[in-house]
């Protein structure tokens, strides 16, 4: 328990800071809903799925403001609880040590880890495969897109109008971030080259896991 106490201990402040709220806004979930993000996440991690609050909400059927505070903490859990071997009721008790959940949260902890231990040896290999993609270059974290119209005015009639998208491309660097215009005819392209870099993508996914098996 010392071990993981002091494991725990490591993490930065802010860390701690988001971490306890995401366990108190677990608290007020029951158990069925607790199911539900527990699989949802699992998922999420191993698909490398974007992951938004709101769709997060809504998937799971809890508040928005719940699944703000957790949204941000279960890819924590699941990286901390995959780099250890205790149970899940060992792990609780570990929170709680070290300061980041109350002990009356314990059963409704041990509810959100039991499975995340049981997929324990896939997360890990999840969260491998990841970093492994992640190396070298800044990596993609989001996507929006808003629909702008271009007017031309003749005196104070405006005769041409046209529809762009501007585009914003997050990554995980700071400072890197994109953001662009396209008309339909660059979008169509960027689809179409998108589509066609998935079917390849999916190609080596297979041929890379018969080989690594």
């Amino acid at each position: 328990m010392e071990d993981l106490v002091d494991f725990l201990g490591q993490l930065q402040p802010s860390s701690r800071v988001e971490l306890s709220a995401g366990l108190r806004a677990l608290r007020d979930l029951d158990a069925a809903s607790v199911g539900r993000v527990t699989e949802l996440a699992i998922k999420e991690t191993t698909t490398s799925m974007d992951v938004d609050p709101v769709r997060f909400a809504s998937d799971v059927d809890i508040p928005v403001n719940q699944a703000q505070l957790l949204v941000p903490v279960l890819p924590t859990i699941i990286a901390l609880v995959v780099a250890r071997s205790e149970n899940a009721e060992d792990f609780a008790r570990g929170l709680c040590a070290a300061g980041l959940s109350e002990p009356e949260g314990d059963g409704i902890v041990v509810e959100l880890l039991r499975p995340i231990i049981a997929s324990r040896s896939v997360l890990r290999r999840a969260i491998q495969e990841s970093h492994l993609a992640d190396t070298i270059l800044p990596s993609f974290m989001g996507l929006s897109v808003t629909i702008d119209v271009r007017l031309s005015f003749e005196d104070t009639a405006v005769d041409l109008a046209v529809p762009v998208a501007v585009i914003f491309l997050k990554t995980d660097i700071r400072d890197v971030d994109l953001t662009f215009q396209a008309k339909i005819s660059d979008v169509r392209r960027l689809i179409s080259g998108l589509t066609e870099a998935l079917q390849q993508l999916e190609k080596a996914q297979s041929w890379a896991a018969e080989r690594t098996k």
